[in-house]
Parts: structure tokens; sequence; C-alpha cells
């Protein structure tokens, strides 16, 4: 009898970058304690969006774009999380064949919130602080340590507010429909299940457009890579890998 095989594993980390596009604050500051895991030789980009332009997700897409293709002609596997998720799907379809691997990180394919609640929460960006009580509570109430919270505080008071609110409206017209269909590209999904922000029904949803999405839970609040690096981080890997295709020619 033949023996048993599997298929090989692909080293991805010497021939691709990963790119992360980061949530509603942009800054890439939050990202820290993931970026810590990673292995020395993984070539990574951060992405910061510009943090006193109003820029909606048609503008961002292109300014993303823009710098991806000045660097290396290179494979891309994309991390894109809550704010970012959207981006990202639409980068991916932007620079085609170049992206292998789609990750979205505790986000929606749709508006996560009904618009009046965008509408409400933006204001609250607006004109209210970042204080440690809010952040904590939208963020995962006693479940998120405080240097989370402290961390958090820090990316938001980066950003000018009117940029907050403007992307916190941006949400509420996030419709995915077009691009999932057009996107042939693998796609991940990194679950928070204790997620404020984002409910299930937002991965239900994505998942009908595109049955073949893989999806990792991890019992967490929002930040899901915050609280779990490591474990995250081997999740995004081993599916990374699995996907055993030749990326080096």
């Amino acid at each position: 009898m033949a023996a048993l095989t599997t298929p090989p594993q692909h080293d991805w980390h010497r021939h691709a970058r990963l790119v992360i596009l980061p949530g509603l604050d942009g800054t890439g500051l939050l990202w820290q304690p993931w970026v810590e895991v990673l292995p020395g030789g993984l070539r990574r980009q951060v992405f910061a969006y510009p943090p006193d332009r109003l820029l909606g997700y048609e503008a961002l897409t292109r300014w993303v774009v823009e710098r991806i293709e000045g660097e290396a002609e290179e494979p891309v596997v994309l991390v894109g999380e809550s704010f970012g998720g959207p981006l990202a799907l639409r980068v991916a379809a932007a620079l085609g064949g170049r992206v292998k691997a789609v990750v979205l990180v505790a986000t929606f394919g749709w508006a996560p919130l009904w618009p009046w609640a965008c509408r409400a929460m933006s204001l609250v960006v607006r004109w209210a602080p970042p204080r440690a009580g809010v952040l904590r509570f939208a963020l995962g109430d006693g479940w998120t340590p405080a240097w989370l919270v402290a961390l958090a505080q820090e990316a938001v008071g980066r950003v000018d507010r009117r940029v907050l609110a403007a992307r916190v409206r941006a949400v509420a017209a996030v419709r995915s429909d077009a691009v999932l269909r057009e996107l042939a590209t693998p796609l991940m999904y990194v679950r928070a299940e204790r997620d404020r922000l984002v409910g299930p029904g937002s991965v239900a949803r994505l998942r009908r457009v595109r049955p073949d999405m893989h999806v990792a839970c991890f019992d967490t609040p929002h930040l899901v890579a915050q609280h779990e690096p490591a474990a995250t981080w081997s999740a995004v890997d081993g599916w990374v890998r699995s996907l055993a295709v030749d990326w080096a020619g």
C-alpha cells in the first residue's frame, strides 16, 4: 500500500512581503505586538494612513496601491484589520495576481452598524477625547488590559478627529458584493468571538459570497491580533503555507 503523503508547505517567507492595513486609527501603532512575533527574515510593511487627510475608501485604495506598486515586484500577502478589511479587498482587486492571499482580521464586508449608529459614533469620535473608559468599553470592557487601552489612546490621539469621524462615516457605506465576486484570491478570516464592534453576522455574510474563506476563531474582544499575537500569527502563517503555491518564479 502506498504511503500517505501531505501536500508540501510553501516557505513563503523568502519570496513574499506581508502588508498590514490597520484599523480605524490608521497609525499602525496597534500592530506592534503582532510585528514583534514575526520571524526576522520576513519582509513586512505596516501602513500608516495620512492622519490629517480626509480620504474615503476609494482614495485610500489608490493611495495604498501606488505605494505597493512603488516597491519591489514581489508577491504580497495582505492583512486588513477592522476598517482596513474592506480596504484590503479593494487593494487586492486592484493589484490582481500579485496579491497571493488576503487575511481579514475582525472586520466586515458590509457596514457592521446601522447608519444612525455610524453617525452617532462619528459625532462621539469627532468631539469627545479618547478616554480610557470609552475605549475599554468599545474594545472589550474588562477583558482589555490597561497597556492595550493606553496603546489605543496613543494611536487615536495621533489622528485628526475630523479624519477619524470621516472614516466612521465611510464604514456606513461599505458594500463589498462586487469586489468579493471579482476577487479570486484566497481569503482567511481571523475572528474575535467576543467582538463588540463586529458581530458574527459579518463573517456569515462574507462566507455566503465566498464559502471557500477559511475562518480561525479566538476567544478575545475586538483587537484579536493584539490579545493573541503569537496564536493569530501561527494561524495565519500555517494557512498561507498550506496554500502550497510556488511564488518564487
